[in-house]
């Protein structure tokens, strides 16, 4: 991303056109997401909550192709409310996403590496009656809105899976594995400190890898792996003393018996699915067979 250039002299890539063609064809179906904003860590430190990602996800989804133009986009409450009839929380969830900062690499103004925080949504304009026939509007950063224009890869999500996930930490692997799974080698591999950063995981929260297992990778890939069209594996690289050094996920597609599984498990109620999440040893089985780490 260069913030020096104009958005209005760049070209639209191939995000974009993604997206516009995905809200022709497949409408109620899939969200096409931008990789860079996949990819961007928290400036913060902290993911958004997973109705905040929902959210966010959804406001892609009603832009569409059109995400990268200036100007107010708009949505009708009620497509944002999910499995919740009350529109109560949507001025927290906006707020959440108002404040929500991402780092983006950049150039700097004198040529070098940098990054750039910027939020992603600049304001919204809503409606005094709370009513869920009424619309929201907003529109994204002039910053979102260069990176949208200029995208060329994405990852293409499924409305329903982002609509069932329950956790900010599954929302974040579901997105990463949607980007990654149709790759040559469909991984992301990074220190324990990286993982941190991409799950948004609080400063203070969880020192040790045992409780990042525990309380984070497992269970996310546990959810992903119940309801998404894709498995996620994990393993791990430990030096001196056992201490993990790097972690590696491998996202693999399912076979179409399992994918037919899978979307039976999301439409089925939520009560009963995290039941059987829970009783469930596939995620520790899975990470024994893994191909081996590449060399460094």
């Amino acid at each position: 991303m260069s913030l020096a250039m104009t958005p209005r002299t760049l070209p639209v890539g191939r995000t974009m056109k993604a997206a516009h063609l995905a809200a022709r064809t497949i409408p109620n179906d899939e969200i096409v997401k931008a990789g860079e904003l996949v990819e961007a860590r928290f400036a913060r430190g902290v993911a958004p909550s997973a109705p905040a990602r929902k959210v966010m996800a959804l406001l892609f989804h009603a832009a569409a192709g059109n995400a990268w133009k200036p100007g107010p986009h708009s949505v009708l409450k009620r497509d944002l409310l999910g499995s919740h009839s009350s529109t109560d929380r949507l001025d927290d969830i906006f707020d959440e996403l108002q404040r929500t900062l991402l780092r983006l690499p950049t150039t700097t103004p004198d040529g070098q590496p940098g990054a750039v925080i910027v939020p992603v949504m600049a304001y919204r304009i809503e409606p005094l009656e709370q009513d869920d026939r009424s619309k929201i509007w907003w529109e994204f950063t002039p910053q979102a809105r260069e990176v949208l224009q200029q995208s060329d890869y994405y990852a293409a999500l499924n409305r329903g899976v982002v609509l069932a996930l329950e956790s900010r930490y599954a929302c974040t692997l579901y997105e990463r594995g949607c980007l990654l799974v149709s790759r040559h080698h469909p991984s992301w591999r990074g220190t324990v400190d990286d993982l941190r950063e991409v799950m948004g995981i609080t400063e203070g929260r969880y020192q040790g890898w045992a409780d990042i297992r525990r309380k984070v990778v497992e269970p996310a890939c546990a959810e992903v792996n119940q309801i998404a069209h894709f498995n996620v594996t994990y393993r791990v690289e430990t030096a001196a003393r056992g201490k993990v050094t790097a972690v590696e996920f491998w996202f693999q597609l399912k076979e179409v018996s399992d994918v037919v599984a899978a979307e039976r498990e999301r439409e089925a109620s939520r009560v009963g699915r995290r039941a059987r999440r829970n009783g469930s040893v596939e995620t520790m089985v899975a990470t024994l067979n893994l191909p081996p780490l590449p060399e460094k």
